[in-house]
């Protein structure tokens, strides 16, 4: 972590201060990390029941309408 200076204090931790040159990566990790577990969450999905729940809110707002 990376914490520019803010009322007189800073910080600089481990890996960006001898690894990486002063430069703090974490949002990146947080963006693979969150990529894939979205991708295993997304891929468990059952399409067909969704499609099922799409359809019967489509048939109980047209009877709404038709009122």
């Amino acid at each position: 972590m990376v914490l520019p200076p803010i009322a007189g204090f800073s910080y600089t931790g481990y890996f960006p201060a001898h690894l990486t040159n002063g430069v703090d990566y974490p949002w990146l990790v947080g963006l693979l990390v969150s990529g894939l577990v979205y991708l295993g969450l997304s891929r468990s999905l059952d399409l067909a029941s969704e499609q099922a729940a799409i359809r019967a809110s489509e048939r109980e707002l047209q009877t709404i309408d038709g009122e």
